[in-house]
């Protein structure tokens, strides 16, 4: 057994009828925690966000008016 714990990657979880604030694409979102943060992506376009306490979210990738990556 290694003395080294590999740290676990997130679990990532679909949040059912949510939309992106990006490309308004519904079911399309998963959101999982980091250090207790919540955070959310769109895997339609890309849009990447974490939450603030208060719900305020704070882009952390930004996507083109279209969605389409480009």
């Amino acid at each position: 057994m290694s003395e080294h714990a590999t740290p676990q990657a997130p679990k990532k979880q679909f949040i059912a009828g949510a939309s992106c604030p990006a490309c308004e694409r519904q079911d399309s979102v998963r959101m999982w925690f980091v250090d207790g943060v919540p955070h959310r992506e769109c895997v339609a376009c890309g849009y990447h966000d974490k939450l603030e306490e208060d719900g305020q979210a704070i882009p952390l990738l930004a996507v083109d008016a279209e969605g389409d990556g480009q």
